[in-house]
């Protein structure tokens, strides 16, 4: 299974299912690898039910800042190697090939941002990368929900510093299309595109029809494959510590084939989807790929990466 050879789809939402079954939304969730392993195992093992080709670890936020401010700094190495050993297991008890991928948030909350500098973020990163790699490790690491282009470049860096495990580096973008440090999609194309990743894309904050924008113009832009995995549309809270999210399983894949129509190769989902929408998006992904005359579907070969002068911000 070879990243940008074939369309795949990622799994959902883990920290959704998550709260679905009872966590606080208020708790670390990444140390429920440790507490409740049967429960994030659980959550792996409908996902891959449901035809995802990827599972991703429940290690977003498992950085030493990110659990410091939940109570468990000392214990970034311990989450992550769980993380990765509840997926492996998952994995292994698959009939059918699947990867898993490390998941990796920006080092630092949007709070944290206004203090902590890049030499500290690539360090906190460095720890979480050396924990999701160790040992047997991840097949690919994916860094996701990065509102600014120059953290999303930093933790390229520091992943291609460490190991040759390809990296999905995804960016997320507001309503208007521009990151939270106001880069476009064609900026945020032309910079990852020059650095050593497998697949550059978007995920988290909008929903398909706005995502849709934002992975056309990726896709014109960027010289890598395209991965993108919206929202299942805005949260709508409905009591005092719970919400739900309006797009179904329906809408999702139809908006997904759409996806694969651009040019996206890696379709899968963030905030509010579940195995319902993933069973829809690999059932609409499935119909996209099986051609006419039976035989098997395969992308063309991703073209040969270009390598960019260093990257500047630019005001919005």
């Amino acid at each position: 299974m070879n990243l940008g050879q074939q369309i795949l789809v990622c799994d959902g939402a883990m920290g959704t299912m998550l709260h679905a079954a009872g966590a606080a939304l208020d708790r670390s969730l990444p140390e429920l690898n440790l507490s409740d392993p049967v429960l994030v195992s659980t959550i792996h093992e409908s996902y891959l039910s449901a035809g995802a080709d990827i599972i991703q670890t429940n290690t977003f936020g498992a950085n030493r800042l990110w659990l410091g401010d939940h109570g468990f700094p000392d214990q970034v190495d311990e989450i992550n190697r769980a993380g990765v050993r509840i997926a492996r297991t998952a994995q292994d008890q698959c009939e059918r090939e699947v990867l898993v991928a490390g998941s990796v948030s920006p080092a630092v909350t949007a709070s944290q941002r206004r203090r902590i500098g890049s030499a500290e973020r690539a360090e906190v990163l460095r720890e979480q990368v050396r924990a999701i790699t160790a040992g047997r490790g991840v097949d690919l690491i994916i860094l996701e929900t990065f509102g600014y282009l120059d953290e999303l470049v930093e933790a390229v860096c520091v992943v291609a510093d460490l190991t040759d495990v390809p990296v999905i580096a995804q960016a997320t973008f507001a309503d208007d299309a521009y990151t939270l440090g106001g880069e476009t999609p064609r900026e945020v194309a032309a910079v990852l595109s020059g650095l050593p990743v497998a697949m550059l894309g978007t995920n988290c904050t909008i929903g398909p029809q706005r995502m849709l924008t934002v992975a056309e113009d990726l896709v014109r832009y960027a010289s890598v494959p395209v991965s993108a995995q919206p929202n299942a549309g805005q949260p709508r809270r409905t009591g005092p510590r719970s919400f739900e999210f309006a797009i179904d399983g329906g809408y999702f894949a139809r908006y997904i084939r759409r996806f694969t129509e651009a040019g996206v190769s890696l379709v899968g989902g963030c905030c509010g989807t579940t195995p319902t929408h993933i069973r829809a998006a690999a059932d609409a992904v499935r119909d996209a790929d099986a051609p006419h005359d039976g035989t098997a579907y395969s992308r063309p070969p991703a073209p040969r990466r270009r390598y960019l002068p260093a990257w500047r911000p630019s005001p919005r």
